[in-house]
């Protein structure tokens, strides 16, 4: 059998609606999209108790994958509806308008709409019928009225500890800790100390290697996920990221704090006073 051997159109799986063969990786991409439907529906109505940052993402993210498919796999007039979600719920995730009822609700029968999108299949005539139907329409001027009308983003600084260490050799690798830092200050509001425990003393240090790391107070309202994103290359920096507010949900175990160069001496407490005997 070739390497890429693809069935012949004759063996293609058909569609029990229009009784026509379906590209198998177009019948894939519906049983996936179903899927994401069926968990986006969930989404969205957690939006309504608590639109956390990591909830706004992971709407957008299954937004984008339903319309990249789309796309991809032959769905194009689907792909263009679910555009104007994944472009209201961007200027969401950008803190540019705020989550609102109308906006969940206009979201909720578009995810419907897509659905009956999906059971159109390939079939042109009735996507075409869908696509210019008056419940399109409205749905479409519920979505441009609810984000026209969005109230301002609320928007929730969070505080982080990131620190890192690059590995002995990794500036010999192309690792630039100046850019990552830069990366994090894009994020927010930086302080930034330099850890030098681990500086050898001048006659044996070695220029070739790292010998510094950085402990960085960020201030964000991105997601612990965005901060993680920086470090996605940059796994022999040895990142840790522990959240400094105590509402924090996702907090991680403490990083040990970095020793200093010259720790002050405390002098010893005197001995605790013995007891007087009971008369």
């Amino acid at each position: 059998m070739p390497p890429c051997w693809l069935p012949s159109r004759a063996s293609w799986p058909v569609d029990g609606q229009k009784g026509h063969p379906m590209n198998p990786a177009a019948q894939s991409y519906i049983h996936e999209a179903r899927d994401l439907l069926t968990q986006l529906e969930q989404m969205l109505l957690d939006l309504e108790a608590e639109a956390s940052p990591e909830a706004i993402d992971s709407v957008f993210r299954a937004l984008h994958t339903l319309k990249g498919g789309g796309s991809m796999f032959g769905f194009p007039a689907l792909s263009a509806f679910v555009h104007h979600f994944e472009d209201a719920f961007d200027r969401v995730r950008e803190g540019k308008i705020g989550i609102s009822k109308p906006l969940l609700d206009a979201a909720l029968e578009g995810r419907d709409h897509v659905i009956a999108l999906l059971d159109a299949g390939g079939d042109a005539a009735a996507t075409a019928e869908l696509v210019g139907s008056d419940q399109a329409r409205r749905i479409l001027a519920a979505l441009e009225g609810a984000v026209a009308g969005a109230p301002p983003a609320v928007v929730r600084l969070k505080r982080w500890e990131v620190s890192f260490r690059p590995s002995k050799g990794a500036l010999r690798c192309g690792m630039r800790p100046d850019l990552l830092l830069a990366e994090l200050r894009e994020l927010g509001a930086c302080r930034v100390r330099c850890d030098v425990s681990d500086l050898p003393a001048l006659d044996s240090l070695d220029p070739t290697q790292s010998h510094l790391g950085w402990v960085v107070e960020l201030t964000t309202a991105q997601p612990r996920s965005a901060i993680e994103t920086v470090f996605v290359f940059a796994d022999d920096a040895d990142p840790r990221i522990v959240p400094l507010d105590q509402d924090e949900e996702e907090a991680a175990p403490a990083a040990p704090a970095p020793v200093e160069l010259a720790a002050a001496e405390t002098s010893a407490a005197p001995p605790a006073a013995a007891a007087a005997p009971a008369a």
